[in-house]
């Protein structure tokens, strides 16, 4: 759709320099388009995840939801002042 389209664009920058082949891009950035309902998580990932994990996802899309700028450097410098800086 033309939504997924505008989300894998605005995407693009965060995973660029991650990237050796263009084919690389999409598992990268398929969760970005999965329906929350349809997200799976493996069971011993979440087992590993530290206590405070969910605070700073919840501060994560704090910083999101108030960001005008959703450029890659406003993302990147909006997310190091609140959860490297803050926390």
């Amino acid at each position: 759709t033309q939504e997924d389209r505008c989300v894998i664009h605005a995407a693009m920058p965060l995973v660029r320099e991650r990237l050796t082949l263009l084919s690389e891009a999409l598992p990268k950035l398929a969760f970005l388009l999965t329906d929350d309902d349809a997200l799976v998580f493996d069971g011993d990932s979440v087992a590993k995840l530290k206590a405070g994990a969910d605070d700073i996802q919840h501060a994560a899309v704090e910083v999101l939801k108030g960001l005008d700028d959703f450029s890659a450097d406003a993302i990147q410098a909006a997310l190091r002042a609140r959860l490297c800086d803050e926390m």
